[in-house]
């Protein structure tokens, strides 16, 4: 069962990976645990495993030339290779730094013999010198640290009253290797100046030596893998001794000796290199041939430089180069938060004033209110005192309109009385006078409930209203004074009219002026001619309720006019009926207007929206 799980699971993972499977090997300079190679190394796993041709397969060797350089041991180490990769032969090879390409060159005949070479952190001159070598035909490379002469020239500009340069470089061959091109790119870029060569020395001269130099001096330093005494060293620990005691400015040439102790500059990229290596070494897998492949020159560069070091020798930020970047700048509260505290700042003022604002408008708030409540107060006084001067222009209507029910209860009430007191007992006529009783004296009560209903005062309250329920009780209170100026009225109204939500008191004030106003235009007509037609319809969700009459119409240039305050056609007028009209029916979010008629007289209309209506 369990020899059945692991073939099981072994089959599984065989299907799910289809991929070629490509060895490579890579052979580092160095000694294991160099912090530059373990950058390499975990980056080039990263990227090789995103292959979607290729399961690359990454041995790792180093060959640690920096402290066993002696060629027996590199004999030894070069027949420990060629027996451990004897059966399993990579598919191509990676070299890190020259040293390890040295050793292939050396033993190529016996060690990976004709298998393709990606030779990586090449200086100039070793990459060109693979051009003329017997390995190009299976080999290509990528040169590394070949920005010395714009590192010289920058730091001239930083350092402008500059009129020496030290040179710093370690013993090994490996540092060697990198001294000759950078060291010739040096002189041509600083021609004319003193040139302090302290390359090879031991580490105690080296650091007197730079401790000791004038300060219009600069010093550029390669790397120390080995002094003269054969003491091993990592370049960048090296590199912060020579900083530390230096008396004059201190440049490199690559981004990883950042925070060492060099100013900065426009630094060979560690990140690019590895880049490249990746890219030449899966373009070799795919079956490209190296020879075929043209040697890389160093394209990747970043501006970087060490406030520190710039503090130390006075170097002001304004003299870098635009787009610099700076590392270890000092903590400066606000500098560095600049933009966050001015952010805070305006936030904060914005918030005073804001807060003021509010205190304010709350202030204008209060006091609008107060004013609004008075002028609502004021309006529904208008309100009130506009129905009243109305019913009191009807004071003569009414009273008749009370006294014919009013008489007629007497007249039926003495009947009654003679008829009791003749002693007949007809029950029916006496059920007849008390009908009629009872029919006047609700009539009398409807005109009496109307009035009261109008002339209130009270607050405004909003309710399903019928509209012609409204225009009748208010043709009713106005019959009179119709009557008494020989004015007919005609109603056309819909008998299906949907309720408006609305001030039933103040739609009656509406078509009470509406309605007067129309008896008062006609006054000048003839007899026969003073009729009035109200009229209501459902159109668009409104209901629509118009007074028509047959008077001599409104100037044409007065129709938009005729609702403003104080506008008035009458001598004794007040011109505030038709404004109070416009007033609420605007409260009401309905409108209001007026028209003229071709056929004669004018059409003033209102309309509100029916209550079912979304």
């Amino acid at each position: 069962m369990i020899a059945l799980i692991f073939f099981l699971v072994g089959a599984t993972s065989a299907s799910s990976d289809s991929r070629e499977t490509k060895r490579v090997l890579i052979l580092y300079s160095l000694e294991k645990g160099n912090v530059g190679q373990e950058r390499i190394d975990a980056q080039l796993h990263a990227i090789f495993s995103q292959n979607k041709t290729f399961d690359i397969k990454i041995y790792n060797e180093y060959l640690d030339l920096i402290r066993f350089p002696e060629a027996k041991q590199i004999s030894h180490l070069t027949d420990f290779l060629h027996q451990k990769y004897v059966r399993e032969k990579p598919d191509m090879v990676l070299t890190v730094l020259p040293p390890a390409l040295d050793t292939l060159e050396q033993h190529g005949g016996v060690l990976f013999k004709e298998i393709p070479i990606v030779a990586a952190c090449l200086p100039r001159d070793k990459a060109e010198s693979i051009a003329g070598s017997p390995l190009r035909k299976r080999a290509t490379g990528i040169i590394y640290v070949d920005n010395a002469y714009e590192i010289a020239q920058s730091a001239l500009r930083l350092r402008p009253g500059t009129k020496r340069i030290a040179f710093v470089a370690g013993a090994s061959p490996l540092d060697i290797s990198f001294k000759m091109p950078i060291l010739r790119e040096i002189k041509r870029a600083t021609e004319g100046m003193e040139l302090i060569d302290l390359s090879g020395l031991t580490i105690g001269e080296t650091l007197s030596r730079v401790h000791n130099l004038p300060p219009d001096t600069i010093v550029f330093n390669t790397s120390i893998f080995r002094d003269k005494e054969g003491r091993i060293f990592t370049p960048p620990d090296a590199l912060r001794l020579v900083s530390d005691a230096s008396n004059a400015p201190v440049f490199g040439f690559v981004e990883t000796h950042m925070g060492k102790g060099i100013v900065g500059g426009r630094l060979s990229s560690l990140q690019w290199q590895i880049e490249k290596m990746a890219e030449l070494t899966q373009r070799v897998l795919a079956g490209e041939s190296p020879s075929a492949i043209p040697i890389v020159e160093e394209a990747g560069y970043r501006t970087v430089y060490d406030w520190k070091e710039l503090k130390r020798w006075g170097i002001p930020e304004s003299s870098l180069p635009k787009g610099s970047i700076l590392i270890n700048e000092k903590l400066n509260v606000f500098n560095h938060y600049k933009g966050y505290i001015i952010a805070g700042l305006l936030f904060l003022i914005l918030q005073t004033v804001l807060l003021v604002s509010l205190i304010e408008i709350n202030r204008k708030q209060k006091t609008a209110s107060a004013q609004l409540r008075e002028s609502d107060e004021r309006y529904r006084e208008l309100l009130r005192v506009d129905r009243s001067s109305r019913l009191g222009e009807l004071t003569a209507s009414l009273a008749h309109e009370l006294n014919q029910p009013l008489a007629a209860i007497l007249s039926n009430a003495q009947a009654a009385l003679r008829f009791l007191a003749s002693g007949k007992n007809d029950p029916e006529l006496s059920r007849e006078i008390l009908q009629n009783i009872v029919q006047d004296d609700k009539r009398a009560a409807d005109v009496i409930r109307s009035l009261r209903s109008m002339i209130k005062k009270g607050e405004a309250r909003k309710d399903p209203v019928n509209i012609n329920d409204v225009l009748l009780e208010v043709i009713a209170i106005a019959q009179g004074e119709l009557t008494s100026h020989n004015v007919l009225i005609e109603t056309l109204l819909d008998g299906i009219l949907p309720s408006v939500i609305a001030d039933k008191t103040q739609i009656q004030q509406v078509a009470l002026n509406l309605i007067m106003n129309a008896m008062d235009v006609m006054a000048q007509c003839a007899p026969d001619k003073r009729k009035i037609i109200v009229q209501t319809k459902l159109r668009d969700g409104f209901v629509q309720a118009s007074v028509h009459d047959y008077g001599p119409g409104i100037p044409a240039e007065r129709v938009d006019s005729i609702f403003d305050p104080f506008y008035t056609t009458k001598n004794n007028g007040l011109g505030m009926g038709l404004a109070v009209c416009r007033s609420i029916i605007t409260a009401h979010e309905g409108r209001i207007w007026a028209e003229n008629d071709p056929k004669g007289g004018a059409t003033l209309s209102f309309a509100l929206r029916a209550a079912d209506h979304d």
